[in-house]
C-alpha cells in the first residue's frame, strides 16, 4: 500500500521536494525525468512497517491546476494522475489518494482515478469524504458532489461514494456539532464510516512528526483510523 500526501505531512527525516526536481505533478504532466518510483519513501513504525509507502507531494503541486487547465490535451485533465500511477498499480495492494480540498483539475484526476474500472467489483475502488460536524464542510460537499455528479455524467464513469469520515468530533461543542453530525447520518447513502474525536493525539502526532498511529497506537483516534480501514478494505 502506498499513499500520496501533502508536503506538510511528510515526516521531518525526509526533506521536501525541490520544486526543480523531479515530482508527481511533473510525472502527470510529462515533464519528469527518471520512474516515478523513485520518489517513494517507506513510513516506518507501528505494524505497518514495511507496508505503507508515501509518494510526497512537491511545492510545485500548487501549478498543477493551471498547467492542466492550458493543456492541449483534452483528455490529460482526467488521466493525467491514472497515467502517472499505471507503473506502480502491480506492486500494492491499496493506493490512497490524498486529495486537497480543492475543486480544480487536480479533483477531477483523482476522482476519475478512485472510479470503478471495468470488470471490478463495487465499492472496491471509490472514495472517502472527510467532513467537520460543523455548516461549512456541508456546503463543501454539496460543491464536491456536483462536481461528481458533473464528471460521472460527462464521462460515462462511476465513482462511488464509500463514505464520510466526521473529524474531531466533540460533543462539548453543542447543538451545532451534534445535529451536524445527526445530519451527516441521515444521509444513509453515503453512510458514516466513522467518527474521529478530537483529542490531543492527532495534533500531538502532527507537531512530533510521527504517524499517528506509532505516537498513539492504542489511543481511541487510532482505534477509529483501524476502523476506517477495515471497513473500506473489506
Amino acid at each position: 500500500m502506498f499513499c500520496l500526501n501533502e508536503p506538510s505531512r511528510v515526516p521531518i527525516r525526509y526533506p521536501l521536494l525541490d520544486i526543480d526536481s523531479a515530482s508527481l505533478a511533473k510525472h502527470m504532466l510529462g515533464e519528469a525525468k527518471g520512474e516515478l518510483d523513485e520518489l517513494l519513501v517507506p513510513i516506518k513504525g507501528g505494524d505497518f512497517e514495511e507496508h505503507l509507502w508515501l509518494l510526497p507531494a512537491c511545492k510545485d503541486a500548487f501549478l498543477l491546476d493551471a498547467k492542466l487547465a492550458t493543456s492541449r490535451s483534452v483528455r490529460i485533465k482526467e488521466t493525467a494522475l491514472e497515467k502517472a500511477l499505471e507503473p506502480l498499480e502491480q506492486d500494492f495492494d491499496y493506493i490512497v489518494v490524498d486529495c486537497p480540498p480543492s475543486l480544480g483539475y487536480a479533483m477531477d484526476t483523482a476522482l476519475y482515478y478512485c472510479r470503478t474500472r471495468e470488470n471490478e467489483e463495487a465499492s472496491t475502488s471509490g472514495i472517502v469524504i472527510p467532513v467537520l460536524a460543523e455548516d461549512s464542510s456541508a456546503d463543501a460537499y454539496d460543491m464536491l458532489y456536483e462536481q461528481i455528479q458533473d464528471l460521472t455524467e460527462d464521462l460515462n464513469v462511476l465513482i462511488a461514494m464509500l463514505g464520510f469520515v466526521v473529524n474531531m468530533y466533540d460533543s462539548r461543542k453543542g447543538y451545532v456539532a451534534t445535529s451536524s453530525l445527526d445530519e451527516w447520518k441521515n444521509i444513509g447513502d453515503p453512510p458514516v464510516l466513522a467518527v474521529v474525536p478530537e483529542l490531543k493525539d492527532q495534533r500531538e502526532a502532527v507537531r512530533v512528526k510521527q504517524p499517528l498511529l506509532v505516537h498513539a497506537p492504542y489511543g481511541d483516534q487510532a482505534d477509529v483510523m483501524r476502523t476506517v480501514a477495515r471497513r473500506i478494505s473489506a
